[in-house]
């Protein structure tokens, strides 16, 4: 019965949502007092499937994804579908953090 049966789990993301949410959350960041002066942006790769926010240091860090995944959540985004990394060093003395866009099985 096995060999007859199959159970396939896909999950897709609907990159039109993600794309809201990033825009969203860049304008909650413009507005926000903790993240004035500070260079905070979110850069979204399609055809890598990959999200790189990055900020002045580690201490922005932690808010800006917690902003994102906030709204990510609100348009129905699961936010389990995201593979986060660890953060980098960048050019500037700034801070990245590669997050890994996860389609499929």
């Amino acid at each position: 019965m096995a060999a007859s049966s199959s159970f396939d789990v896909t999950s897709t993301i609907d990159s039109a949502e993600v794309d809201n949410a990033l825009n969203q959350a860049r304008k909650e960041v413009g507005q926000r007092d903790d993240f004035k002066g500070a260079n905070a942006d979110i850069d979204l790769n399609v055809a890598g499937k990959k999200l790189t926010p990055s900020t002045d240091d580690e201490m922005k860090m932690n808010p800006l994804w917690e902003i994102l995944q906030t709204r990510l959540v609100r348009r129905g985004v699961a936010v389990k579908n995201f593979k986060v990394g660890d953060s980098e060093a960048a050019a500037g003395g700034t801070v990245r953090r590669v997050i890994e866009i996860q389609q499929g099985i």
